[in-house]
């Protein structure tokens, strides 16, 4: 059942059953797919940050956004495709699939490794994904002080 691989390059994250996580981005189109799926995700939702309480509830909603919307879930796991996981105590590491989930005992790490792997595809995109919405944002203010 258990295939292990020579863990290749990649971002080592501790799991928390003690697992190590190697995170491998995605190619560019892979990473796109789970930005693209993750902000349609998203989309529609908005909260003010007004204290710690506010935040949570918007994070748990993106959360069961995320989780549960079956775009998100296949590209996600596309590129957890790439990814290793080696096992606490145990030499070389394993092929990610949902199949190997089918192990119980490592089910404790599936969303931490699930969170680390979309991290890892969308965050290349975030700055500027930022400074473009400064700049419109800008763009707008401008426009409407002028008008």
């Amino acid at each position: 059942m258990e295939n292990y691989l020579p863990p290749i390059n990649g971002r080592p994250v501790t799991l928390p059953t003690g697992a190590t996580f190697f995170v491998v981005p995605g190619t560019f189109a892979e990473a796109d797919e789970v930005l693209s799926a993750f902000l349609a995700c998203i989309q529609g939702t908005s909260a003010t940050f007004d204290d710690e309480n506010s935040l949570k509830v918007f994070i748990k909603g993106i959360i069961s956004h995320a989780f549960v919307n079956p775009r998100l879930k296949s590209a996600i796991w596309v590129c957890m495709g790439k990814c290793l996981y080696r096992p606490a105590g145990k030499e070389g590491a394993l092929s990610v699939s949902q199949k190997l989930f089918d192990e119980v005992a490592y089910r404790e790490d599936v969303m931490d490794a699930i969170y680390e792997c979309a991290k890892e595809n969308i965050e290349p995109f975030s700055k500027g994904l930022y400074a473009m919405s400064s700049r419109l944002l800008g763009t707008i203010t401008s426009t409407l002080k002028s008008a």
